[in-house]
């Protein structure tokens, strides 16, 4: 059974998604395990569950038709949904990857531009949405600062307090 990649690579033209008029041709990189999968599914997989229907589509409902997007929600909230109380679909993942690039600090502007380029933001579209979604991680280094600063004054104030003391018996 020759599991051979032929995806790597899907590229969209400015009609296949939503911004597209604004934001132009884009691709998507297929990495190497998922390729596997997906050409493992398509050569053998899909054939059985056509039943010798002539289906075009990757991948299709009952009647045929091509897999509708609420049906891609509902696939994957199910599949999720015993790790989670929170109700997850495929955009979830996506805010999330952006929400966990734009929070880490050794991201740098290249990645951010690369990931804005890749979703189909603009960076300031991308910066307006996002920042304030990592708002919890801005207010915990911010509490943080706070509690170090406080934490410094104690110290201080129990140094003068211990000097005053030392002085005084002296």
């Amino acid at each position: 059974v020759s599991t051979q990649s032929t995806w790597g690579i899907i590229s969209h033209q400015p009609e296949d998604y939503k911004v597209g008029k604004d934001y132009g041709p884009r691709s998507l990189v297929i990495p190497a395990d998922i390729s596997k999968v997906l050409t493992v599914y398509i050569k053998y997989l899909r054939n059985l569950m056509r039943r010798g229907k002539r289906y075009n589509h990757a991948f299709f409902s009952s009647n045929g038709g091509p897999i509708s997007s609420n049906a891609v929600i509902r696939i994957v909230s199910k599949a999720v949904s015993p790790y989670t109380t929170k109700r997850i679909t495929p955009h979830s993942f996506r805010h999330s990857l952006v929400t966990h690039v734009m929070g880490d600090k050794q991201a740098g502007e290249a990645v951010r531009e690369g990931l804005a380029k890749q979703m189909g933001h603009s960076r300031k579209m991308q910066e307006e949405i996002y920042n304030h979604n990592s708002s919890d991680l801005q207010i915990a280094v911010s509490q943080e600062y706070i509690n170090n600063v406080v934490m410094r004054h104690k110290k201080e104030q129990k140094k003068r307090t211990k000097k005053k003391t030392v002085s005084k018996l002296h």
